[in-house]
């Protein structure tokens, strides 16, 4: 489940603002959870909520380059 609302930032313009609770068990569903949440717009996103990663090392290197695109 991922709660959307778009901020308008004056002199900047939108930001998707999207908080979250991303699955717990499998690193490849959170990725695609995050994927379908930040590929319906090309506006700058900030993702925020509960990831489920207990730290670093549970997303590879890849990844962690991948989300902060």
């Amino acid at each position: 489940n991922v709660l959307k609302v778009v901020v308008d930032i004056p002199s900047t313009g939108e930001i998707n603002f999207h908080c979250t609770h991303l699955d717990h068990l499998d690193e490849n569903w959170r990725m695609k959870q995050v994927k379908a949440t930040v590929e319906a717009d090309d506006s700058p996103h900030l993702l925020a909520g509960c990831l489920n990663s207990l730290d670093e090392t549970d997303y590879s290197e890849e990844r962690w380059t991948d989300m902060v695109k």
